[in-house]
């Protein structure tokens, strides 16, 4: 138990290093490597120009995070072989790959909690990001420019920090 006190830097239960490259790996391969149509070319069109959504869209204040993010992520990877628009959908990629280590890392805590040893933790969380990170929607979002990988980045993260500050010896530590 020792290793849920605030100042460990172990991640109960987060998959391998080379599970999250393996994943990543996967999405990029899968992940449209140009303009897409709808609503998809509608963002990789704003985080290439900057420019707002068009009317009829939803209203201009959506999915600034992901604008933001996307913006910035385009603009500083022009040395990759991807044009912009694959460069835009390589921000869902990303951001979804980095989603399943708190995931993971969430499925460990909870085993931990619930008396599996280390080593089941450890799969128990390797198990649960492999199965959300291959679930046909998460796929999905992850292959193509959309705003929900970034959600889920975040929403995971602090699902994560709440777990651990749940099950710490010092909760009121985390949120100081």
């Amino acid at each position: 138990m020792g290793y849920l006190m605030a100042g460990s830097l172990r991640l109960a239960g987060a998959p391998t290093n080379f599970g999250i490259a393996a994943l990543l790996f996967l999405y990029l391969i899968s992940a449209a490597p140009t303009v897409l149509w709808g609503d998809d070319a509608e963002l990789q069109r704003i985080a290439i120009t900057g420019e707002a959504r068009a009317i009829g869209q939803s209203s201009a204040a959506s999915h600034l995070l992901w604008q933001a993010v996307a913006m910035g992520f385009v603009r500083a990877t022009t040395w990759l072989p991807v044009d912009a628009a694959g460069r835009v959908t390589l921000v869902s990629s990303v951001a979804g790959a980095l989603a399943l280590v708190p995931i993971g890392s969430s499925a460990g805590l909870i085993a931990v909690r619930a008396g599996f040893s280390l080593r089941s933790s450890d799969i128990a969380g390797v198990v649960a990001a492999l199965a959300f990170g291959l679930s046909h929607t998460f796929w999905l979002l992850a292959s193509r420019p959309d705003a929900y990988t970034i959600q889920t980045l975040l929403l995971a993260t602090s699902l994560w920090v709440m777990l651990r500050a749940g099950f710490s010896a010092r909760p009121v530590l985390w949120w100081v």
